[in-house]
């Protein structure tokens, strides 16, 4: 029988400058590294000021890194936007995707940073994954 994973989607404020590429470029390769390291996969965005990530993963595993951000003085007023138990993993071949957000239209924009459910934040950044070529992609 199959392990049942946890999806959870969160956003939170950047207290990073969103121009600060070198520091973000060190949060993203840390959470690969993480991330392979306790087998969680999903993908993290920057748009705008935010962090807005979707990750999965055995829930404990997943439970223990929504912990740690929570103490992470880089997030600010984290909101988990959804949270739901999977039979499967919809990022299997990402420990740690990182979309081009360039191709987001303005409606899709709003929803990952203001008004969108935890499902449509994920269908928008795993579609934004498999368009593009994203950075730390491979498990």
């Amino acid at each position: 029988m199959a392990t049942e994973l946890l999806r959870v989607v969160y956003r939170s404020r950047s207290t990073l400058h969103s121009d600060n590429v070198e520091e973000l470029d060190k949060i993203f390769k840390k959470a690969h590294a993480n991330n392979r390291r306790d087998k969680l996969t999903g993908c993290l965005a920057h748009p705008d000021g935010y962090f807005v990530q979707v990750i999965e993963g055995e829930k404990y595993k997943v439970q223990a890194l929504m912990g740690r951000l929570a103490l992470d003085n880089r997030h600010a007023e984290i909101a988990t936007i959804g949270q739901w138990l999977t039979p499967s993993r919809l990022f299997s071949g990402w420990a740690m995707a990182r979309p081009d957000l360039t191709p987001l239209s303005l409606q899709s924009l709003r929803m990952i940073k203001e008004v969108g459910c935890g499902s449509q934040i994920t269908a928008i950044m795993l579609t934004l994954v498999e368009k593009s070529v994203g950075f730390y992609s491979l498990v």
